[in-house]
C-alpha cells in the first residue's frame, strides 16, 4: 500500500504547487474574482501565520511538515487499506505541499508565505485556503472514516 499513498501524495503536491503557481500568476493580490456570485470565487492572499490567522514562531511550521512526514514514514507501510493508504498520502501532500512555500516562496525560507487562492463564503468569508489545506482536511476526515475498517483488515491479515 505505500506505492498508493506516495503515488497520492506525489500527485498531490504537484496539483497543489501547480495550482499556486497558476493563481500567483493570474490573480492580483486581495482582488477577488467570483465565480458563483460571491459564494465561491478566488482571492489572491499569501499567508505568513498559521490556520485562522494564528501567530507562531516561523520553525513551527518546519517542525509540523518534519513531524507529519515521520508519522505518515512510520504509519503508511503498515497501512492494510489502500484508502488509508491515500488518507496518509493526502496527509503528507498537504504539509509538504505549504512546506515547499514556507521554503522557497519570498521572502524565503524559513518565512515564506504560504499561497492561498480559494474564496468561499458560507454565511460570512471563511479564510482563504489552497489545494494543501484541502488535502489535510480530505486526509483527516478519510483517515478517521477508515480507521475502523483499517483495524478489522489487520486483524483478518487483509493485504487490500
Amino acid at each position: 500500500m505505500p506505492t498508493v499513498g506516495l503515488l497520492a501524495a506525489a500527485s498531490v503536491v504537484l496539483l497543489d504547487q501547480s495550482s499556486k503557481t497558476l493563481a500567483d500568476r493570474a490573480l492580483v493580490p486581495g482582488q477577488q474574482v467570483d465565480l458563483l456570485g460571491d459564494v465561491v470565487g478566488f482571492q489572491l492572499v499569501y499567508n505568513f501565520d498559521a490556520a485562522l490567522g494564528a501567530r507562531v514562531p516561523e520553525w513551527f511550521f518546519l517542525t509540523v511538515t518534519a513531524v507529519v512526514t515521520v508519522i505518515v514514514a512510520r504509519n503508511l507501510p503498515r497501512a492494510a487499506l489502500a484508502r488509508t493508504a491515500v488518507a496518509y498520502g493526502l496527509l503528507l501532500a498537504g504539509a509538504w505541499g505549504n512546506g515547499l512555500d514556507r521554503a522557497l516562496r519570498p521572502p524565503g525560507f524559513p518565512a515564506g508565505g504560504v499561497v492561498d487562492f480559494v474564496a468561499l463564503q458560507v454565511g460570512g468569508p471563511l479564510p482563504r485556503f489552497n489545494v494543501a489545506d484541502l488535502a489535510i482536511l480530505a486526509g483527516f476526515v478519510l483517515l478517521l472514516a477508515t480507521m475502523g475498517s483499517e483495524e478489522r483488515a489487520l486483524d483478518a491479515g487483509a493485504v487490500a
